[in-house]
């Protein structure tokens, strides 16, 4: 790929696609040369940080994930503000070990909202990272037996698998109910490191000057299939079934930790918002702490003790 120069058509600043919550955006590519640099993917314009109370929404220069974070936020100040029921021991109102205190009387924390801010998050902050890549890296090595190439290819199918298991049909049963139970109970039980990496190859292979538009287009046909199958989706991967917000945070596991990889193999930054960050890590600390780590981790985090050599969740 060294010698090529990738051409693909660039639509106008009037084009436009849908977004998650159904109102038109411009796409990632407007205004850019016919023929460009040789790499697969190109940069989109710049992203705009949002923060609601104690959380943080990252939206992609428009206003789709703050629209949705405020509407949310609206509702549950609503609900405390009008509430009138009686006081309960897990109610608005109620005590404990008799000091009153005032809690919600269902969460306020819409977990699927939040997979599916942050998954919509870091495939774009994953497609603009890659956009960065010089021609000379695509064959420098990234991660074990992966080059550049290799691990973009990769990563690309966090994105890509999203859209064929929504398209397949759904488990009939929840058998991992969360992300967390996914790595501890399912990941090391069904997982073929050698075919992974192997898919990973291939899939490396298969990246052309269209990539970044396909990967673009796919992201698109999978948010519309998110909202559309909402949070009482099942996935099915395999005989494995998970809810849908669940199986978004493992995509945002690895989109978040591989766009970290590639950064740091093309010597850049990686560009995902920390709130993203932070919930990978949160989930990341959660399944050490599942697998027996917890003390582990604490340790570490404090300057206590050093993790033993290559220790990892996975």
């Amino acid at each position: 790929m060294e010698n090529t120069t990738l051409s693909r058509q660039v639509p106008s600043e009037r084009d436009t696609v849908q977004g998650t919550a159904g109102r038109p955006h411009q796409k990632r590519v407007a205004g850019l040369p016919h023929v460009v640099p040789a790499t697969p993917l190109r940069k989109v314009g710049g992203r705009n940080h949002v923060s609601l109370g104690a959380a943080a929404v990252t939206v992609c220069k428009y206003r789709r994930g703050a629209d949705r974070c405020t509407e949310f936020g609206q509702h549950c100040l609503g609900q405390r503000l009008e509430s009138n029921k009686p006081p309960l021991e897990n109610g608005w109102a109620g005590s404990f070990r008799g000091h009153p205190l005032i809690l919600p009387s269902a969460s306020c924390h819409d977990g699927f909202m939040t997979s599916t801010t942050d998954f919509e998050t870091a495939a774009h902050s994953f497609l603009d990272l890659v956009a960065e890549v010089k021609v000379s890296q695509w064959g420098e090595p990234a991660l074990g037996v992966w080059d550049v190439r290799s691990l973009v290819g990769h990563t690309a199918r966090a994105i890509l698998v999203v859209e064929q298991y929504l398209l397949a049909d759904p488990a009939p049963a929840v058998t991992a109910p969360d992300a967390e139970g996914y790595y501890v109970e399912v990941f090391s039980s069904y997982t073929d490191n050698d075919a992974i990496a192997a898919r990973g190859v291939e899939a490396g292979k298969a990246l052309n000057e269209n990539s970044g538009a396909e990967f673009e287009a796919t992201l698109g046909r999978a948010l519309e299939l998110i909202a559309q199958n909402g949070p009482d989706r099942i996935v099915a991967i395999g005989p494995i079934g998970i809810p849908l917000g669940e199986y978004l945070r493992t995509r945002v596991f690895e989109l978040v930790v591989h766009s970290m990889d590639i950064a740091k193999a093309t010597n850049q930054p990686h560009g995902i918002p920390p709130e993203v960050v932070a919930n990978v890590a949160d989930l990341a600390a959660r399944v050490a702490v599942r697998k027996g780590s917890g003390e582990d981790i604490l340790f570490a985090l404090t300057g206590r003790r050093p993790l033993p050599p290559r220790y990892s969740i996975l």
